[in-house]
């Protein structure tokens, strides 16, 4: 008899969890109008005089939300409605690209010289708990002064048209940041406290080459922005397998500043768990990095946006994803019940490692959550 009771109990089990994983148990979509408003506020009347201004939508989140594809299709939705107005915020790394529809790239960068005085951040996994934390995404990349002759430098071209904001890290002990070669002159990037900890902003202006150097000691440069003018900005904030544990990790002063400074109108966010070990403190864990976000841009309208079903456990992100959505007044977006694994397979939809999106399922995925905030505007 306790054996069939148990037997009952394991299928009564199994039957909730199957019902909780399928199709319907969360909305399409979810309190979406709210969100995108101030962004296509921006875009239409945020401008001098009540004309078109510039609208920032902020992505941050694992591989899928850096995912090249997804980006460039995203940024070629709105672009192709509103305009560009640049380049948002890329981090400065071992990759380094913004790739538009036409797969052209407007910005290059170049590490050259000696490439031993060049120490670039990892781009996936754990970032580095020395540096990394005083990024927003980990990417950074810390140029020493070691003596030599032939120094390693970042060449930087700055297309005509656009001015740059290089964003740096400031700390006590930093060296002096050269920006042409000879290095005449340069910045201090030093600050005389702990206490004084940050992100700092040198203004590049457009049409010009740049060899970013130390002049002496080490310095740190993290990202760069090329905006300009009216349009749609896109600003990257993601860091490949990672979920919310790591971005905690960074919530300090110096991000919090990237965040206050970009002047976004909305932010995305496509965590999943980093790994199987963070799956049970999910929804905490992405409370806390929702609670950084709200100190450091109080008021920022965020959309909550779900992964595609890589795998079957993923239906867990989806719906706890909702419920911090209507627990905290934000947007949802759904992905996970839009297609199988299966289906996404058969359709091309990612890369062969069956996770990544391919070209394809970067362009239906983009295209479909524009649709879906464009519906929300015009609601």
């Amino acid at each position: 008899m306790r054996g069939l009771m148990l037997a009952v109990l394991v299928m009564i089990v199994m039957a909730c969890e199957a019902k909780r994983v399928t199709a319907g148990t969360v909305p399409p979509v979810y309190n979406l109008k709210a969100q995108v408003m101030p962004m296509f506020g921006d875009l239409v009347s945020g401008g001098q005089g009540g004309g078109p201004g510039q609208g920032r939508l902020g992505l941050v989140g694992d591989s899928i939300a850096s995912n090249h594809p997804y980006r460039k299709w995203l940024t070629g939705s709105f672009v192709g409605e509103y305009g560009s107005a640049g380049y948002g915020y890329n981090g400065i790394s071992a990759q380094f690209k913004w790739t538009l529809p036409d797969g052209s790239v407007p910005c290059k960068i170049a590490f050259l010289g000696d490439l031993n005085d060049l120490q670039k951040s990892t781009i996936t996994g754990a970032r580095s708990g020395a540096y990394g934390l005083w990024s927003p995404n980990g990417y950074y990349t810390r140029i020493v002064d070691d003596g030599s002759t032939g120094e390693g430098y970042v060449k930087l071209t700055v297309p005509a048209g656009y001015a740059a904001k290089l964003h740096y890290h400031r700390w006590p002990g930093a060296g002096v940041l050269g920006v042409d070669r000879p290095n005449a002159a340069g910045f201090d990037l030093s600050v005389p406290t702990a206490g004084a900890l940050g992100d700092g902003v040198i203004s590049l202006p457009a049409g010009t080459q740049y060899a970013l150097s130390a002049v002496s000691g080490t310095v740190q440069v993290n990202g760069l922005e090329l905006t300009d003018g009216t349009g749609f900005v896109l600003d990257s904030l993601a860091r490949g397998g990672v979920g919310p544990v790591d971005f905690n990790r960074a919530n300090n002063a110096s991000t919090a500043s990237v965040y206050t400074g970009l002047g976004l109108d909305l932010l995305i966010v496509m965590f999943d768990w980093g790994s199987d070990s963070e799956k049970a403190s999910y929804k905490a864990d992405l409370g806390a990095y929702l609670d950084f976000v709200a100190g450091a841009v109080p008021g920022l309208p965020v959309i909550l946006v779900s992964h595609h079903a890589i795998k079957d456990d993923k239906a867990d992100e989806a719906v706890w994803m909702m419920e911090v959505a209507e627990a905290r007044g934000l947007g949802f977006i759904d992905h996970f019940f839009l297609f199988t694994h299966e289906e996404l397979v058969a359709q091309g939809l990612v890369q062969p490692d069956g996770k990544h999106l391919s070209d394809a399922g970067g362009k239906w995925f983009a295209e479909y959550d524009a649709a879906r905030m464009r519906e929300a505007r015009d609601e």
